[in-house]
């Protein structure tokens, strides 16, 4: 099994014409010809993923986040970026990373979060046609009260701690239509939001200002984290390619959450 065949598969899931214009995705770092030993699957491309990558001989990591987003001139030991794509080449991995187009896909990211949070009656909250893009809207079974659906949202996804900015209508606001949102989302997808008539936005990363526009708009913002949101995923993308895939796969030990709350 070789790279492109992997990539081959992968992209029947995600398709890197679904990608957003500014993101970075595909085979980042590697060899399409070489020949996949074992898949490390995880959300971002760490020192410690490669670390675990190179103690486990996978030779393939597949991840979310790219592992070079912007522009680099130079690649060296002197940045921290830099040192680790070396390390990534020296160690002869592949690197191949689904963004965007993984969140707007069927069974992506949004898929994951709208059937954790045990929504129906999908739709999708920014249509590229062909029922994906960014974003899903659904309905819970029976309304709940904020405060309820608070705790149900931390239950469901296994977390402490969440933030949320609420509108006038207080902790007691009943919550029928949800849209999620995995990561982050800006302005322009609270005001879709708000648009289609749903009382809350579930997503992973929640700015003052986006907060106060919410407000304003009378509709609830819970950032459940950027991690929790998405990380969901690897479980999915796992079963995906053990079905589809000859190849041995693996979920990151070590990719675990940067940010702690205390």
């Amino acid at each position: 099994m070789k790279v492109e065949n992997v990539i081959e598969e992968m992209e029947k899931l995600a398709p890197e014409s679904l990608k957003e214009e500014w993101d970075n995705v595909g085979l980042l770092i590697g060899d399409k010809k070489s020949e996949v030993k074992k898949i490390l699957l995880c959300l971002d491309v760490t020192d410690e993923v490669v670390d675990e990558s190179i103690e486990l001989k996978a030779n393939l990591i597949i991840s979310h986040h790219p592992v070079i987003f912007s522009g680099m001139k130079t690649i060296n030991f002197d940045d921290a970026t830099g040192k680790k794509i070396i390390k990534i080449i020296k160690n002869d991995i592949n690197v191949f990373c689904m963004h965007t187009n993984l969140d707007s896909c069927k069974g992506g990211t949004n898929d994951v979060l709208f059937d954790y949070l045990k929504l129906s009656n999908k739709e999708i909250l920014i249509n590229n046609g062909d029922d994906t893009g960014l974003g899903r809207i659904g309905e819970n079974e029976t309304p709940m009260s904020l405060e309820k659906y608070l705790k149900f949202v931390k239950d469901k996804l296994n977390i402490k701690y969440i933030s949320y900015a609420k509108d006038n209508d207080g902790i007691g606001k009943q919550i029928k239509k949800v849209a999620v949102c995995t990561g982050a989302c800006d302005n322009y997808f609270i005001k879709v939001a708000k648009e289609k008539n749903c009382d809350v936005i579930v997503t992973g990363d929640l700015k003052y200002h986006t907060g106060q526009l919410a407000k304003e708009l009378g509709i609830v913002i819970i950032d459940a984290s950027h991690y929790e949101t998405e990380n969901i995923v690897l479980d999915d993308l796992k079963s995906y390619i053990e079905n589809n895939i000859e190849v041995k796969v693996e979920i990151s030990n070590v990719n675990g959450q940067s940010i702690e709350i205390c």
